[in-house]
């Protein structure tokens, strides 16, 4: 049996779950009727161990691409690779159906620009599924120290480098200010997040809210982690 992996951030443990979560968000926003997405262009930006990738790759043409190569011994010779040296340059304009940033923006400085290029790299009314860890929310998944992200960004950094807790710097920002660098990109925004919550069994979803309760959309503001469609509108 396979030892599972940690480099930096990525991790082997848990993608096939992700990866079903990812697709159940996606099918049900282009509203099909199939259990598998099939037959698309998809890139998966930040890929980290590459098993999203590998996963989507079954049904679908995927490139998977980040900054440091991280990928798994377990699916290297199943995905197709790119290392980013800069940006996404490489890659022509509307020559995708589907991006994917999972968990990526928080470990992006730039996120405006990134969100850019990745409108894009879409075709017409391509869309992109965004996960990102929501600022507002008292612990973030990387240190986990309570609340400590709520410092100005600096002196989070520092402190997290002081007590030994960072592999490699984070930029949080919250649901509201997504929102907003997104329709700046030029995508609609499609807020996901509650119906995830909600829906938990039907996406794979790990938070479960028990007792049959249905939590309103304004949860989206403290919710731990925040769930999008963008879809590229001009």
């Amino acid at each position: 049996m396979n030892k599972y992996l940690e480099r930096g951030y990525a991790v082997d443990y848990g993608r096939l779950i992700k990866a079903k979560k990812i697709e159940s968000v996606l099918l049900q926003y282009l509203g099909s009727k199939d259990d598998r997405l099939a037959d698309k262009k998809i890139i998966d930006i930040g890929c980290g161990s590459g098993h999203i990738a590998a996963y989507f790759s079954e049904r679908n043409s995927v490139w998977a691409t980040d900054v440091v190569d991280q990928v798994s011994p377990d699916v290297r010779n199943k995905i197709k690779f790119i290392k980013i040296e800069k940006d996404l340059s490489q890659f022509f304009d509307d020559g995708f159906d589907i991006a994917i940033l999972n968990h990526v923006l928080a470990h992006t400085e730039d996120k405006l620009k990134l969100l850019m290029e990745v409108n894009r790299l879409l075709k017409n009314n391509g869309i992109c599924y965004v996960a990102n860890p929501n600022r507002y929310y008292p612990t973030e998944p990387y240190y986990k120290i309570p609340f400590l992200h709520y410092l100005p960004q600096r002196l989070f950094l520092k402190l997290a480098k002081y007590l030994g807790r960072n592999q490699e710097d984070v930029y949080l920002i919250s649901h509201p200010f997504l929102k907003k660098l997104a329709s700046i990109a030029k995508f609609s925004v499609v807020d996901c997040t509650v119906d995830v919550i909600n829906e938990s069994e039907k996406y794979s979803s790990e938070y479960k809210i028990p007792f049959g309760i249905k939590l309103p959309e304004i949860v989206s503001i403290i919710s731990p982690t925040n769930i999008y469609i963008l879809e590229k509108s001009g």
